[in-house]
């Protein structure tokens, strides 16, 4: 017998739909490990980069939902992890107190290519691991912004 799926709405404005999605997304990488025998555990960097797409699009939503106008024209293209974290920095959400952009950039770099969807030739990068703090900093920071108004 074939599963179907339905869409349910929440009622729930859609900001706070995507952050509670990029919630899922964290909690589903939170225990992967960062290696799986001599490979990369690429899924665990799709959950991460997605984990902070969603999060950085819920504060932009946010912010149209209460302003009637985008924070930034024009807005980043889809997967753009760092003019989204701009942006939503622009839209109100904290500016982390590190080096955020320059964390971000390895991660912003795999999730815009797909690179963990699909194997290219690629440098040497850092494991998940190291990404795991700045993630958790952009959804706390996303989610106070979001579920504050």
């Amino acid at each position: 017998m074939k599963s179907t799926a339905n869409w349910i709405q929440s009622g729930l404005a859609p900001s706070i739909e995507y952050i509670a999605r990029a919630e899922l997304f964290r909690r589903s990488a939170i225990n992967m490990v960062d290696m799986t025998g001599a490979q990369l555990n690429w899924p665990k960097y799709f959950l991460l980069g997605h984990t902070v797409e969603l999060a950085l699009k819920a504060v932009t939503i946010s912010f149209e939902e209460r302003t009637g106008r985008m924070p930034v024209d024009p807005m980043p293209a889809n997967h753009d992890l760092l003019g989204y974290y701009r942006a939503a920095v622009q839209a109100g959400m904290r500016q982390l107190p590190f080096d955020v952009e320059g964390i971000l950039q390895g991660l912003a770099e795999l999730h815009k290519d797909q690179y963990a969807r699909y194997p290219k030739e690629r440098r040497p990068m850092m494991t998940a691991t190291y990404f795991d703090d700045t993630t958790d900093q952009i959804l706390l920071a996303a989610s106070d912004m979001v579920r504050s108004r």
